[in-house]
């Protein structure tokens, strides 16, 4: 709910979709964003990774159980999709690899 005066304090901007402009003087230029998550991405260990997915997974899980109708055909052709390039691969790797 906006403040009295109709601006929004803190994290009610955020909450409402507005954020001021002075808050906004602070933040750097989309590709120095991009590139501050690539290195703290390429700074990972798998194990890292996937603790923080799985942590993230645990996180949004309500969310995703409840949207899971509207997503399903999308999310199983996108498993087909992998399952089909883990199979080229496959054939180009020597045999048994990824059995």
């Amino acid at each position: 709910m906006p403040a009295p005066g109709g601006h929004l304090p803190g994290s009610d901007a955020l909450r409402y979709g507005t954020i001021p402009s002075k808050m906004l003087k602070h933040v750097p230029p989309w590709h120095e964003i991009q590139a501050e998550e690539k290195r703290l991405l390429r700074a990972l260990t798998p194990q890292e990774g996937a603790r923080q997915f799985f942590a993230l997974l645990d996180e949004f899980a309500p969310q995703l159980q409840e949207t899971e109708p509207l997503y399903r055909q999308e999310r199983i052709q996108a498993m087909i999709t992998l399952q089909v390039r883990l199979r080229a691969l496959n054939k180009t790797l020597p045999h048994g690899t990824l059995d």
